[in-house]
């Protein structure tokens, strides 16, 4: 039930961002980078140490660019030749299976020649403590070590209460606390049914889980070491005491990521996380034992799939973002990569909304309209990439079919052990290096991608419902159609070869576009709007083509496209329309 909720002090503000994960951090900056006054509220008093999601996407890079992040993030990345590759082997340091070469596939090339931004192997706790720097040289009030308890909602705006007593009052809320966060309530419990669902995605909050995982992070000089000549990003190891993956997350700092499955209930997540069995699970990586192995944390977790029925309030005046909007598997790294882009869409909408556009209802529902089918089809894209990735154990001979049934038929966790131990045996026992079924899956580019130009960069705010972008993404997932084309079209990204150069926060740019020197003159008449002032810039684009005038909105995707003759009236009536000034 939300109500208004009296504290002892109040402070006022234009936008509470609740959460400080890479979703929260990205909409303070951006926030606070177009002067929006901001407040950041987040529990932790600094970053997780435990590695998480560890891909940027070239559009993510994109964004930290325009956020001037660019320099910082290629200054840590780590050469690609240190992660290009996904390893399939019997033991981390062992024999390999198959090797995939993502560097090599016609994916990388796509990326490369559409964007002056490379997908980049960095840790989330880096890319968090960088956000956190950049937050800190921004105009954003930052309240770490505290939580929104509750918040309560007013014809003005919203009243958060924090577990120190204080009030923050703000005209909007940005929820980026998770699905169980105080904030994220405001929205998810006031959500009403909706019709456009994806099929096989969850929509509530119990959304079941696709596997339970136990991730620890550890450290090893002597396994970096040993992994110097055969550098990975991932390592799928198959042998007869473990099945699970390695993520190679700083070779120079010998920093690693084990996940591997637990099958309940004949196991306990609880139980398999305990620093004996974890140790027994890194044991089992290698040909021998590390001699300065460190275990940092271990931690049960479960890989599930949702999409929330709403990302916004009716009212327009509280907002997810990030994990609280949608969950999805960590198979192809969309996870972080979709907050950032809810983090980046939403934030340059309040921005405009905040500094008084006529509008600003309009433009803030445009929010949920735009990122929900987006979402949508990450999430169907991750589920179908994690049921990708089970085709490298199908060829081992390790069906999860065939786990499942060893579950039902030897409920007990002893029983089960053996069982699987036993069927790993047989299985691997007759596996040679490189094994046949293996090599087939990758030689086929069937296996688990690394890259996805299409989704990366071709995302087209157009209009779909979330149920048709989830099967567009799903089809454009296989060997083939991945590839993305660069095209200049309202709701998508501006191509790269159209170079506007930096882009004011909050601001539009009407791009003059070839031989169009009578546009041009239409385009300066039609700016010459009061109302215009301040939201729209003029100015000449690169690349080939034309003659055309393109709306560039701040995210540099593009809002419309004019060819041929253009009246100046019509066109000031468009521009109007489409920056939400009228």
């Amino acid at each position: 039930m939300l109500r208004v909720a009296l504290a002892r002090r109040r402070v006022a503000t234009k936008v509470v961002v609740s959460g400080g994960g890479p979703a929260g951090l990205v909409t303070a900056l951006a926030l606070g980078r177009a002067g929006t006054p901001c407040a950041l509220v987040e529990p932790r008093t600094a970053p997780s140490a435990h590695p998480r999601a560890h891909v940027l996407t070239a559009r993510t890079l994109e964004i930290c660019e325009d956020l001037g992040l660019g320099d910082a993030l290629r200054q840590i990345a780590p050469p690609l030749e240190r992660w290009r590759r996904f390893r399939y082997c019997d033991r981390v340091d062992g024999a390999d299976y198959a090797v995939a070469d993502h560097g090599a596939a016609p994916a990388w090339a796509n990326l490369e020649a559409a964007s002056d931004q490379r997908v980049q192997h960095i840790s989330q706790p880096v890319f968090e403590a960088l956000l956190r720097r950049a937050v800190a040289d921004a105009d954003v009030e930052t309240r770490y070590g505290r939580r929104v308890v509750d918040v309560g909602l007013g014809g003005d705006g919203v009243a958060c209460v924090l577990d120190d007593g204080a009030t923050l009052g703000a005209e909007y809320l940005v929820a980026a606390d998770g699905p169980r966060g105080a904030a994220a309530g405001v929205v998810l419990n006031a959500a009403t049914d909706a019709a456009d669902r994806v099929p096989g995605v969850a929509h509530h909050l119990d959304a079941p889980a696709l596997q339970h995982f136990v991730s620890v992070a550890f450290r090893s000089r002597d396994l970096a070491a040993r992994l110097r000549a055969r550098p990975a990003m991932l390592y799928f190891v198959f042998n007869q005491e473990t099945t699970s993956v390695v993520v190679a997350h700083n070779l120079d700092e010998g920093l690693f990521n084990l996940q591997f499955p637990v099958f309940p209930p004949a196991e306990r997540p609880g139980d398999a996380a305990a620093p004996r069995n974890v140790r027994r699970e890194v044991r089992a990586l290698t040909a021998t034992p590390l001699a300065d192995l460190k275990i940092e944390s271990a931690r049960p977790w479960l890989m599930r799939a949702r999409l929330a029925d709403r990302f916004a309030l009716d009212s327009h005046k509280a907002f997810l973002v990030g994990d609280a909007a949608h969950e999805m598997p960590p198979s192809g790294g969309f996870g972080m990569n979709t907050a950032v882009g809810d983090a980046h869409n939403l934030a340059w909408k309040l921005a405009r909304a905040s500094a008084g556009a006529a509008n600003g209802r309009d433009l803030l529902a445009s929010y949920e309209r735009e990122r929900r089918p987006a979402a949508a089809a990450n999430v169907a894209l991750s589920v179908d990439n994690w049921r990708r990735g089970l085709l490298i154990p199908e060829a081992l001979g390790l069906p999860p079919r065939a786990l499942d049934l060893a579950k039902v038929a030897a409920p007990t966790s002893a029983a089960f052990k053996t069982t699987t131990a036993a069927a790993r045996a047989a299985v691997l026992a007759r596996a040679a290096a490189p094994h046949g079924g293996v090599t087939e899956v990758v030689a086929g580019r069937r296996e688990l991608p690394l890259f996805f130009p299409h989704h990366d960069l071709g995302l087209r705010y157009d209009g779909a419902s979330a149920r048709a972008a989830a099967a567009d993404a799903v089809e454009h997932a296989r060997p083939g159609s991945r590839a993305y084309e660069p095209r200049l079209a309202a709701g998508e990204r501006l191509p790269a070869a159209y170079a506007l150069g930096s882009l004011d926060a909050g601001r539009y740019a009407l791009a003059v576009i070839g031989a169009a020197d009578d546009l041009a003159a239409a385009a300066a008449e039609a700016a010459a709007d009061d109302r215009l002032a301040g939201v729209l810039d003029v100015r000449p684009a690169g690349g080939a083509g034309g003659p055309a005038l393109a709306l560039v909105r701040p995210d540099r995707y593009v809002a419309a496209v004019w060819t041929g003759a253009a009246d100046a009236d019509a066109l000031r009536r468009d521009l109007l329309r489409l920056t939400f000034c009228v």
